[in-house]
């Protein structure tokens, strides 16, 4: 019993986190949206459903990154799958930096291996924000060329959200922190130590 409650605490901190930054993350998008746009027209059912699916999907990052290796668990992890549907729309740019740009922080102990993340990382963040740039770069309502500083506040800022969630995607795939206890209900192999 009091294994469990000592590896329940840790999970429910990183639930906490995971969704309270995902939030954070959509409040932010959502200020960056209304700073890029012409025409700034956002319901608050809108800002509220984005901040929503942002906390859900935190949350389920932190379900797979906190029941990793936790046995019975495991079943948790269907619960942050809601949260995909922030990928939705025009969300779905954004997509390839949360699935694919988690891979600049992977942890391969092959030189090689590690560069392939970092370039794969790369290529999936910054390909849809140059896209994203070169799109609204040019008004196509007014037929003008944005001033530099617009085409910096849409490039910039679409690179910073998807490094963030590339960040926070990364720990779908980061092995389970070793200080974290290890109920007994997992498999034995989970308990042993790594050797180093």
């Amino acid at each position: 019993m009091g294994t469990q409650t000592a590896a329940s605490r840790p999970l429910v901190r990183v639930l906490i986190l995971g969704t309270v930054l995902g939030a954070l993350w959509a409040i932010v998008a959502r200020l960056w949206m209304r700073l890029i746009s012409t025409e700034p027209e956002f319901t608050w059912t809108g800002t509220l459903m984005i901040i929503a699916f942002a906390a859900w999907l935190g949350l389920g990052v932190g379900l797979v990154y906190g029941t990793r290796g936790r046995g019975r668990l495991r079943w948790l992890r269907l619960l942050g799958v809601p949260g995909l549907v922030l990928f939705a729309s025009p969300g779905l740019l954004f997509a390839p930096a949360f699935l694919l740009g988690s891979a600049m922080w992977n942890h391969a102990e092959q030189g090689w291996l590690r560069r392939l993340g970092i370039a794969l990382g790369l290529v999936a963040v910054l390909g849809p924000a140059i896209w994203v740039w070169n799109d609204e770069r040019i008004n196509e309502d007014l037929a003008v060329t944005l001033p530099w500083l617009d085409q910096a506040q849409v490039g910039i800022g679409f690179v910073l959200l998807s490094l963030a969630l590339a960040y926070g995607g990364s720990f779908l795939w980061r092995p389970v922190d070793p200080s974290l206890p290890v109920p007994e209900t997992a498999h034995p192999a989970l308990r042993e130590t790594p050797i180093r």
